[in-house]
Order: structure tokens, then sequence, then C-alpha cells
């Protein structure tokens, strides 16, 4: 494995992108995380906290890879977790879509509940 050089560019440094991702991607199988840092707020006007997790199959194309979308209130008191084992299932196709029925639509927020999803929040993902 080569150590990556930054090529100076003004203020920051600028990587080769082919060799960062051979360099990074060792492993097969990982996972991405990403923290929504968007302030989200349902109808009611509470706001609602959402957390990306890729799965990412270097063996799989793209659409076939998992992917998990964390959520949770702003109280702490609702966690959940909507997931989809390949990408191309999600129905939503548009995230803003998404996550308005995760905060508006109790009813199919309660299907997705999962308590035990509070432990993914204890990390400082701001």
């Amino acid at each position: 494995m080569q150590a990556l050089v930054p090529v100076k560019n003004s203020r920051s440094p600028i990587y080769d992108v082919q060799r960062l991702n051979r360099d990074f991607m060792i492993e097969d199988i990982h996972d991405y995380w990403s923290y929504d840092k968007v302030a989200r707020f349902d109808n009611k006007g509470d706001r609602w906290h959402f957390l990306w997790r890729n799965i990412i199959d270097r063996g799989l194309p793209h659409e076939d890879q998992s992917v998990e979308i964390y959520f949770r209130n702003d109280a702490k008191t609702k966690y959940g977790v909507l997931k989809f084992s390949k990408r191309k299932d999600n129905p939503f196709r548009n995230y803003i879509t998404m996550i308005n029925k995760l905060m508006n639509d109790s009813e199919f927020r309660k299907t997705l509940l999962e308590p035990e999803t509070k432990s993914v929040w204890r990390k400082n993902w701001k």
C-alpha cells in the first residue's frame, strides 16, 4: 500500500483520488456513516435527527448495497431505523420525501421504532 502524498494547492491539500479509493477500501466490506446536519422539523414543530449508514461491499453494484437510516426526535424519546437490504428497494428515491414521511406519519414511524438503536446516538455526530 502506497502512502498518500498531498499535492499542495493554494490552501488545502489535494490527494490522488485513485490511490485514495484503492487504499481506503482495503477491506471488501465496510460502512460509512453520515449525519444530516440540517435542522428538520415535523408538522408539530418538533425537531428530528437523521443518520445514514451505508454498508459498502466492493463485490456488489452500488444499487445492490445496503443502507440504513437511523432517526430520533430531539427529546430523545423515540429512536428507530429504516433499513433497505438493497438501495434500489428504497421506494422513496427522494430523501426529503422519505424523512417527511418518517417525521409526520406516526403510524408508519411506529413500525420502525427500535429503542435499542439509542446506542448509535451516543457518538457525537455533529
